[in-house]
């Protein structure tokens, strides 16, 4: 592992944009946060893939606000538990969806379904966006 001041260094750099301080940061932190999420996630490799990637996206969109006297794991680990929450909401959403679709009425002409579908599909999330507290919304549009 680096010492705090290397740590806090590459942060720094992070901070002013430096894509070679992002890239290290990276490499040494991305294996640590793959095994938090498998154990999070009860081994979906998928998950646990995707959520790393999403994470260090998210972490370069915010790197102004990243503190180098913070500590980092902990923020990143923040950073990918909020995000696999929001994947478990969006995929209980479709999954509710979905079921709610087949037992409401299974004989519909398919054009007008796949129309009918997307209106309440867009109104179920809407509805379900305006129950979030104001920071998760901000963030959930901001995707």
């Amino acid at each position: 592992m680096i010492a705090n001041e290397n740590r806090s260094e590459l942060i720094q750099s992070l901070k002013e944009g430096s894509f070679s301080a992002f890239e290290k940061l990276y490499n040494l932190y991305s294996g640590k946060l793959y095994n938090f999420m498998m154990r999070l996630s009860s081994g979906n490799q998928y998950m646990a893939e995707e959520v790393v990637q999403q994470t260090f996206i998210r972490l370069w969109e915010v790197r102004e606000k990243v503190d180098p006297t913070e500590n980092f794991v902990s923020y990143l680990c923040t950073i990918a538990h909020n995000l696999s929450m929001n994947m478990y909401q969006h995929q209980t959403v479709e999954y509710i969806y979905t079921e709610y679709l087949l037992k409401s009425n299974p004989d519909r002409d398919h054009q007008t379904e796949e129309s009918t579908d997307l209106r309440f599909l867009n109104d179920y999330i809407n509805s379900l966006a305006e129950e979030l507290p104001p920071s998760r919304k901000k963030n959930l549009f901001a995707q």
